[in-house]
């Protein structure tokens, strides 16, 4: 436990890459249910972020401004690199070209995987963040895209979790609470501009009203990022 507060901890290196393409619920010369389990999930979340935003009148700069888009986003980019390199992996594995072997001492990860280990950490809790968020201050909407959006994102999450092999370190923190202040950071900004949300409102959302209830969009824009 000692070891994860060091400050090699905060780093993205491991001593095998396999961590990260495979499950540990399987050998490693049975992998393909999990690619073809990486395959749909990617296909799943591409599919519902195109198809509801679709849906709903098509794809407008002004959904980026919700956190509940940049959170999918974040979902949805973690699911297809992660698969793409599923994929590279298998392949790699039956030519008998594994890019990674294990080792006593941490490697060097290449940039495309510490993007995938960063994306998954921004996006499980950014995810699961969401879900809480939602339900909690908003709630009342159990319409069938909230509860795609808001519901069925932390299930998937939760399931990838458990079958995932992804390595999981107390100080990686820093990326889900810098994804959470760069978007407060945003809203500030966005609202400091002139920015209006739905319906023409001056907020994006309601509990983060700067100039109509700065007190309470202070406290859940600091209480956003930290807990």
């Amino acid at each position: 436990m000692r070891s994860e507060f060091r400050l090699k901890s905060f780093g993205l290196t491991y001593n095998d890459l396999h961590v990260f393409t495979r499950t540990p619920w399987l050998s490693n010369q049975n992998q393909l249910p999990f690619l073809l389990y990486r395959l749909a999930v990617c296909l799943y979340h591409v599919v519902i972020y195109v198809g509801l935003r679709g849906a709903l009148g098509g794809f407008q700069p002004l959904n980026l401004i919700y956190l509940t888009d940049w959170a999918y986003i974040s979902l949805t980019l973690h699911t297809a690199l992660n698969a793409l390199l599923c994929l590279a992996d298998y392949f790699n594995s039956r030519s008998q070209q594994s890019i990674g072997q294990d080792s006593s001492q941490p490697l060097p990860i290449p940039w495309f995987y510490k993007l995938s280990w960063v994306l998954y950490n921004v996006a499980f809790s950014e995810g699961i963040h969401i879900t809480i968020l939602f339900w909690a201050l908003i709630g009342g909407d159990s319409s069938d895209v909230s509860i795609l959006m808001h519901a069925i994102n932390s299930v998937t999450i939760v399931i990838d979790v458990m079958v995932s092999g992804f390595p999981c370190r107390l100080l990686h923190f820093v990326y889900p609470l810098t994804f959470g202040a760069v978007y407060i950071l945003f809203t500030v900004v966005y609202w400091a501009a002139g920015g209006r949300g739905e319906d023409n409102l001056p907020f994006i959302y309601p509990y983060l009203d700067y100039g109509g209830n700065p007190v309470l969009a202070v406290i859940v824009a600091v209480l956003s990022v930290v807990v």
